[in-house]
């Protein structure tokens, strides 16, 4: 075996203390060249931070609640699913959806509060802050 092909002579075979050394340092300078080659090609392909984006913002939207973050999760999450499928993308549109659909029925229940017991409510509250503020 010849040290060009085990450039880090494991098969213990005897070699002049020269060609071992630049043979040693081509072999580190390959390794590191290749290293930086998929570190490069991880970060450019295999990133997904706007699955990670949407994920986030859909749990803002879940914990906080809230039509910001909502609407920034499903935006990241189907930007980011069309480009590629992954399962962030796909979390964050869910809890998103699942914040949307709080939100709405939040909504809904508060306009038919309103509705129902509307012009009590608000004779109510304005007797409340006139008291409250002597006016």
């Amino acid at each position: 075996m010849s040290l060009e092909n085990d450039p880090w002579n494991v098969s213990g075979e005897a070699s002049d203390s020269k060609s071992g050394s630049s043979s040693y340092e081509n072999s580190t300078a390959v390794v590191s060249a290749e290293q930086n080659v998929k570190s490069n090609s991880k970060a450019g392909t295999n990133s997904d931070d706007l699955g990670t984006a949407s994920l986030v913002f859909g749990i803002l939207s879940l914990v906080l609640g809230g039509f910001v973050w909502n609407i920034l999760g499903l935006v990241f999450g189907i930007i980011s699913s069309n480009r590629k499928k992954n399962g962030h993308a796909t979390a964050g549109i869910i809890c998103s959806l699942i914040s949307l659909a709080l939100v709405i029925i939040a909504i809904v229940a508060i306009i038919v509060l309103i509705v129902v017991f509307g012009s009590d409510l608000f004779t109510e509250l304005a007797d409340e802050l006139y008291y409250l503020f002597d006016l």
